[in-house]
């Protein structure tokens, strides 16, 4: 008998050693979401790991923290004051609540980088952002960065250039009927201004489904007008992309869809390592990462537009995790 059981415990413990072991579904997106991430552009990638850290940052600390220390360690060597501000406050904002002594040495190391070399006014803004993070906590810092943005700010005001160039103004349409102001818009010289006002009449409730379709459709080839590197060109296509899909026009959407791609690729895809600035007012990732919302939200899968960009499928992912931690609370 007692041969018997010992030879039951036996086989049993062999079972139960060859059992297999629970795949985290979590820890296995993470590692598909970090390999991406590495792979995308440079700037993206350092986006995709802040937006991943932000998700992981109560869940799983220790992973948003390895993600976090990888994209500051991305951002160090950055020479563009534009893209270093929009990418570092977030990374940063996000390591204090982890580690407020670690992110004071990272912006203490950072003043130090912008003292040694001649400021711009991005550098005198990023100071400006820390200053209210760290007023609590390490108020000498706090008091440093404060006083070297002012500095700076008073060696660079606000100009008419880049992130603070004036948006343009349509014209009011305020009393025209349908026809009257398609034929406005189409007058437009300026292609952002066309763009503007067509949209407007798509989204009028008043415009037939069909009108809809032919406006979006007559309003992309200018989106190829407008500067490859701005923000309204993505903008644009984005919103006509939608707009094309709402109104049951799928081969037009998809069409859309692909300039849109083209667009996003010319802006930050690089042949080498060297893309390592970028003239958008957002962080580089913030367009593609609504348009994923989007997507999300209204149940398309990118296939259905032909999309194959690595850096929406990542924030596709983004997304799926953020849900899936939030199904486990």
């Amino acid at each position: 008998m007692l041969r018997t059981a010992l030879l039951f415990l036996a086989s049993s413990g062999v079972c139960l050693a060859q059992a297999p072991v629970p795949v985290d579904p979590a820890a296995k997106l993470i590692e598909e979401i970090d390999t991406i991430a590495s792979a995308e552009p440079p700037l993206l990638g350092i986006d995709t790991q802040t937006e991943a850290a932000k998700i992981l940052l109560t869940a799983r600390p220790a992973t948003a923290r390895r993600l976090l220390d990888s994209a500051l360690s991305r951002i160090r060597p950055l020479l563009d004051p534009l893209t270093v501000r929009s990418l570092m406050f977030p990374a940063v904002d996000l390591l204090y609540k982890l580690d407020p002594d670690e992110a004071a040495h990272t912006v203490s190391t950072h003043l130090l980088t912008i003292q040694s070399r001649k400021p711009s006014r991005d550098d005198g803004l990023l100071l400006s952002s820390f200053e209210p993070l760290f007023r609590l906590t390490h108020p000498s810092l706090a008091t440093a960065c404060e006083a070297e943005s002012e500095r700076i700010l008073k060696l660079h005001p606000p100009t008419h250039d880049g992130i603070d160039k004036p948006k343009s103004k349509a014209p009011s349409i305020d009393g025209f009927d349908l026809d009257a102001r398609i034929e406005l818009a189409r007058k437009q010289k300026d292609p952002l201004v066309r763009i503007e006002m067509l949209i407007s009449v798509i989204d009028d409730k008043d415009t037939p489904p069909r009108r809809r379709a032919a406006l979006a459709a007559d309003a992309l080839p200018d989106t190829e007008k407008l500067p490859v590197g701005s923000d309204g060109r993505l903008l644009a296509q984005s919103m006509l992309t939608r707009r094309l899909y709402e109104a049951g026009d799928r081969p037009g959407a998809a069409l859309a869809a692909q300039m849109l791609e083209q667009t996003f690729a010319k802006m930050f895809d690089c042949d080498s390592a060297a893309c390592t600035s970028f003239t958008g007012e957002a962080p580089p990732g913030d367009m593609v990462r609504l348009f994923a919302e989007y997507l999300d939200e209204n149940h398309i899968s990118p296939a259905d537009l032909g999309l194959t960009h690595r850096s929406l499928t990542v924030r596709i992912m983004l997304i799926e995790l953020q849900k899936l931690l939030e199904s486990k609370k």
